[in-house]
């Protein structure tokens, strides 16, 4: 399976919540929208038609090698001179100079944007789903997707709407409804972060409680770094698999990767517009509603307490039989640090392993590399009781691969362990690097 289909799985179980940057806005509105840049560069030709004050924000000296004439000399380069929250504090008292309010003039530049008309595939999943957004922007442009009646927002100085909907949508730093209590400049900042509020509460339980995508969203903003952290510290503790998801159009370097990985457990989908995503979701939805109910009810049954319960050889068959069970595992708020959990898995595992044995069984081979690149890449077993365990089954794996087409190895299960490895959380790297060299057990990839 694919974080596609763990995004999809998250969704028909009411369990995704979406955090939105600017970038979100720019491809729903064929990039009209500003980005916060340039929302401050608009907001300073309100107050001075000359460009002059622009220049004096936007605009810094260096003192280097001119790329002109190469050269070391001071010249100008396109750079903030400080923070855009800072250059926000100062623009505003230049705007009050001309009897202007910052707030208001923001409202003004944000409320005429429009949904543009290539975002089908976003509307369908935001009419058709049901999840939340938590949203750095001040544009009402989501309460549009969803269509009308589907979607509460709830922003700072506005009344908590109290009815259900299939949408809801937390405006972290104000809206466009109530101009006054966006958070807009340091002084705001600073309030905003350093007080416990109903939003930076709520956004910590959504954290816990959910799948997380990032969406359009540069990963500057340090509220949200410190609630992450804690996250970090808290999957780990409970032993839960990474649901924070990073999506960006670029494609991202594998030494950035690793740092979102490390720092904040974070997986990243790199390479993927907006629109493309929500495609991918469209059509993995019906698989995620087909094995929602009947997966769940199985993993109630196999993780109750006391439950002598096992996954039979025969549904585990079906190389997509693990990645059902373990989003059934997620979605029902089950985690890995107990030993029913460590000990139920490691089952799956072991049948997963005599099926390999079988006549014919070459499939096996593939999916049994498949689920063990998967489940070592979102759960830290460095932990588990029954860990050595564990690294039999995968020296079970490496011993019956090989690079080269030999009779009798799989060639397709050593590309996947090569293909996966570099995403395999560090722990479990180094628990698998000391248990094979210990046992003579080689490959070229798995460096550490």
């Amino acid at each position: 399976m694919s974080i596609y289909f763990d995004i999809a799985y998250a969704a028909v179980n009411n369990r995704l919540c979406l955090i939105t940057g600017a970038g979100f806005t720019k491809a729903i509105t064929n990039q009209k929208a500003p980005t916060w840049e340039d929302l401050l560069k608009e907001l300073c030709a309100k107050c001075d038609d000359t460009g002059e004050l622009e220049k004096k924000l936007f605009k810094s000296k260096i003192t280097g090698e001119c790329p002109k004439c190469s050269k070391e000399h001071e010249f100008v380069v396109n750079k903030p001179i400080l923070a855009l929250d800072e250059l926000a504090e100062i623009i505003a008292s230049k705007l009050k100079e001309k009897e202007l309010d910052i707030y208001e003039e923001i409202k003004k530049i944000i409320l005429p944007l429009t949904i543009s008309d290539n975002c089908e595939n976003i509307k369908k999943f935001f009419q058709e789903q049901s999840f939340r957004v938590v949203t750095t922007n001040y544009d009402k442009l989501i309460q549009e997707l969803c269509g009308e009646g589907e979607c509460q927002t709830i922003s700072p100085g506005v009344l908590i709407p109290r009815l259900r909907s299939k949408v809801k949508v937390y405006h972290v730093h104000g809206s466009i409804d109530s101009p006054n209590n966006m958070i807009v400049t340091s002084n705001n900042y600073f309030k905003f972060m350093n007080a416990e509020s109903y939003f930076s509460r709520k956004l910590s339980t959504l954290l816990y409680e959910n799948t997380i995508v990032i969406l359009g969203y540069a990963f500057n903003d340090n509220n949200l770094k410190s609630i992450f952290n804690s996250y970090k510290e808290f999957s780990k503790s409970s032993m839960t698999s990474p649901n924070i998801i990073l999506v960006t159009r670029r494609k991202i370097e594998k030494h950035i990767k690793d740092l979102y990985k490390n720092n904040f457990n974070m997986r990243v989908l790199d390479g993927v517009e907006i629109d493309g995503l929500f495609r991918k979701l469209n059509d993995y939805i019906p698989k995620a509603e087909e094995c929602k109910a009947s997966s769940k009810r199985a993993i109630q049954r196999v993780m109750r307490n006391g439950s002598n319960r096992r996954y039979r050889k025969d549904y585990l068959r079906s190389s997509d039989s693990f990645f059902e069970i373990f989003n059934a595992m997620i979605s029902s708020g089950y985690n890995f640090e107990t030993k029913n959990a460590q000990e139920k898995f490691l089952d799956i595992f072991e049948k997963k392993r005599i099926l390999t044995t079988e006549d014919g069984a070459w499939g096996q081979y593939t999916a049994l590399a498949n689920w063990l690149t998967y489940f070592f890449t979102n759960i830290d077993i460095s932990k588990f009781h029954n860990k050595n365990s564990f690294m039999e089954v995968v020296l079970h794996s490496f011993n019956t691969m090989s690079e080269e087409l030999l009779l009798g190895y799989s060639w397709e299960a050593y590309s996947i362990w090569k293909q996966h490895w570099d995403d395999v959380l560090k722990e479990n790297k180094l628990l698998i690097a000391e248990y094979l060299s210990e046992r003579g057990v080689d490959a070229p990839f798995y460096n550490v």
